[in-house]
C-alpha cells in the first residue's frame, strides 16, 4: 500500500469520526441563533454540532458561527421532517461556515433568507428534495461546492437572487427547479454557459446576460441595468428607422 492510499484512508476515517460525533441541535423557539433558548439549551450550536430548523421556527443569524455534518454528512437542515417548515434569516453581521451538506426543504418547507450576511453552504447545497426549498438573497453572498435543486425526489426548489452574489462550483437542476434574477443580483456558474432554461430574469419578463470569463473559466449571469436596456432600446429604434 502506498503512502497516498494510507493518507486518504486516514483522512476519510477522521472525517467520518467528526460527523459521527456531531450533536444534533433542533430549534424549539423563534429567536437568535446565538441564544440557547432558541434550541432549548443553555448554549447555542458550535462548530462540532449539526443543526435542524423546523417546527415553524424562525431563526436569525447575526453572528459568525460554524456547523459540522452528522453521520450522514448533513450539517444544516431547514424545513426537515416538519410540515410546519422552518426559516433561517442570515442578516448583516451573520456568517455561517458549513462543514458538510446543507439542505433546504428536505421534507417540509424550508426558507433561507440572506440580507447582508454570508452563507458558505459547504460541499453541497440542496434546495428542495421531498419538500419545498425557497432561498432568497437581497444582499450578501452564498457559496456552495455543488448546487442541487429539485434533482431528486418530488420537491420544488426556488432561488431568488434579488441582489448580492451566488457562486457554485457545480450544479444539477431538476424539472421543478427555478432561479430568478432581478436588480443587481449575480449568479456565477462554472464553465462557459450560454443558456439554462430554469433561469429567468424579472419573473420571466426580463433579459439575462451570460458573460464568460475565460481566465476564471466561469460564467456570470446578470440582468442588464436600466440604462443599458434603454440604450439597447434606442439602438433598436434607430436600426428600425434606417430600414
Amino acid at each position: 500500500m502506498n503512502k497516498k492510499s494510507v493518507f486518504c484512508g486516514v483522512a476519510v476515517m477522521l472525517l467520518c469520526v467528526s460527523f459521527a460525533q456531531a450533536t444534533q441541535f433542533t430549534s424549539v423557539n423563534n429567536g437568535k441563533w446565538s441564544e440557547g433558548t432558541t434550541w432549548g439549551t443553555t448554549n447555542p450550536p458550535t462548530s462540532t454540532d449539526s443543526v435542524c430548523i423546523g417546527k415553524g421556527n424562525v431563526v436569525t443569524l447575526d453572528t459568525v458561527t460554524a456547523v459540522a455534518g452528522n453521520e450522514w454528512g448533513e450539517a444544516l437542515n431547514i424545513g426537515d421532517w416538519s410540515s410546519a417548515g422552518g426559516t433561517l434569516n442570515v442578516v448583516t453581521g451573520g456568517k455561517v461556515e458549513i462543514a458538510g451538506e446543507s439542505m433546504i426543504g428536505h421534507s417540509g418547507t424550508g426558507y433561507l433568507n440572506i440580507s447582508g450576511g454570508i452563507y458558505n453552504a459547504g460541499w453541497s447545497l440542496r434546495i428542495g428534495r421531498y419538500g419545498n426549498g425557497i432561498v432568497t438573497i437581497t444582499s450578501g453572498s452564498m457559496w456552495a461546492g455543488t448546487l442541487r435543486m429539485a434533482d431528486e425526489g418530488s420537491g420544488f426548489g426556488q432561488l431568488h437572487i434579488d441582489g448580492g452574489l451566488v457562486a457554485v462550483g457545480s450544479y444539477s437542476f431538476g424539472t421543478n427547479a427555478s432561479i430568478d434574477i432581478t436588480g443587481n443580483g449575480r449568479l456565477v456558474l462554472p464553465g462557459n454557459v450560454s443558456n439554462i432554461a430554469c433561469i429567468t430574469a424579472n419573473g420571466g419578463t426580463g433579459t439575462l446576460i451570460y458573460s464568460y470569463d475565460s481566465g476564471a473559466n466561469q460564467t456570470n449571469v446578470t440582468v442588464p441595468e436600466p440604462a443599458t436596456m434603454l440604450m439597447l432600446g434606442i439602438g433598436g429604434l434607430l436600426f428600425a428607422r434606417k430600414k
